[in-house]
């Protein structure tokens, strides 16, 4: 063989080698092409999985928001009256009674949240999240404290005055007189 002759069966063997692998890449890139689309069509449809989850729990929240809003406000109210007589009644009790009151308060705040986030979800226009109370156990028991002793002294005041009238009408049992 001559130089010549060699050097174009070195290049075909080469261009061929070169095709080889050029067909070998574009195999290869239709592979990671297909990959890629079945990749980006799970990731879609996962996608359109969550939001009609989100949408399901959205639905659902709103639905059952007036039954959960309305427990939950008389169960703060409750918490709150328990609160109130434990500080006249038992004031040894009355810290667990404002902590009850306080997690009621909670879960009522969380609930008001859920109820704004699944509006959000659903592309409604939300009310006003609510705004969680901030805890001042001192300022709670002096407003009932002072309250209570007002009622005290309006009760007082009352029963003197009854007195007094029965006093002036002559009626008062203890035999006064005007």
């Amino acid at each position: 063989m001559t130089p010549t002759a060699t050097a174009e069966t070195d290049l075909r063997a080469a261009r061929a080698a070169a095709e080889k692998e050029q067909a070998a890449a574009a195999e290869a890139t239709a592979k990671a092409a297909a990959a890629e689309a079945r990749a980006t069509a799970a990731a879609a449809a996962l996608e359109r999985q969550q939001n009609d989850a989100r949408e399901r729990w959205a639905r659902a929240t709103v639905a059952a928001w007036p039954e959960r809003r309305d427990a939950l406000r008389r169960a703060v109210g409750t918490a709150r009256e328990a609160f109130e007589s434990a500080v006249v009644t038992d004031p040894a009790s009355c810290g667990a009674a404002y902590l009850a009151l306080m997690a009621t308060q909670a879960e009522d705040y969380a609930t008001g949240n859920q109820y704004v986030s699944a509006q959000n979800t659903l592309g409604n226009m939300a009310p006003r999240p609510p705004v969680m109370p901030e805890p001042d156990f001192a300022r709670e028991v002096a407003t009932i404290i002072t309250r209570r002793s007002y009622q005290l002294i309006d009760e007082a005041t009352a029963r003197m005055r009854a007195q007094q009238q029965a006093v002036i009408d002559g009626t008062d049992p203890k035999g006064g007189t005007a």
